[in-house]
């Protein structure tokens, strides 16, 4: 019974740290994420800019270049899909999301930060031999509520802890 009461009070300890306005954010943030990793997942981003997880100006480093606006991240999913098309073949590409952190700058303003587990591999599915993964991040992410009040990623960076040549 005492260890019950003792994982309730952490469990409160962590919900007080953000009011009900904030919870609910947190909440849409974390949806906005999953948006975000389906897409790329589903659909290799090339509907990026109409999925609606992107801000306008939204700043992105993606496989060490850093792209600037919603166009343009756009066109670099457009550019990536078309190479492998032409080369090797389209991966099937699935990410994990996990540890997910969210701090909040202002109402309308989050920092995020989340570990993420990148497989990849050419074929089709279901595969029935093992893939391991290509690639672990520590991902940082800046996201707003804009003027529609949905939450949006206006930046998304990633830092390659482990990788797999």
């Amino acid at each position: 019974m005492c260890e019950t009461v003792g994982i309730y009070r952490e469990l409160v300890d962590v919900m007080a740290k953000f009011d009900l306005q904030q919870t609910v954010a947190v909440a849409a943030i974390n949806q906005l994420i999953g948006e975000w990793t389906q897409e790329i997942d589903a659909n290799h981003g090339l509907s990026i800019a109409q999925a609606n997880v992107l801000t306008t100006d939204c700043r992105c480093k993606l496989l060490d270049q850093r792209i600037e606006g919603r166009d343009n991240i756009t066109k670099f999913y457009n550019e990536t899909y078309a190479q492998a098309k032409a080369g090797e073949g389209v991966a099937v590409v699935r990410q994990l999301v996990t540890n997910l952190r969210v701090s909040f700058i202002s109402e309308a303003e989050a920092k995020v930060g989340f570990k993420l587990l990148l497989f990849a591999k050419l074929g089709k599915v279901p595969f029935s031999d093992y893939c391991e993964p290509v690639e672990v991040a520590d991902v940082s992410a800046d996201c707003r509520r804009d003027a529609d009040g949905d939450w949006r990623i206006s930046m998304l960076e990633g830092t390659r802890i482990f990788r797999r040549d």
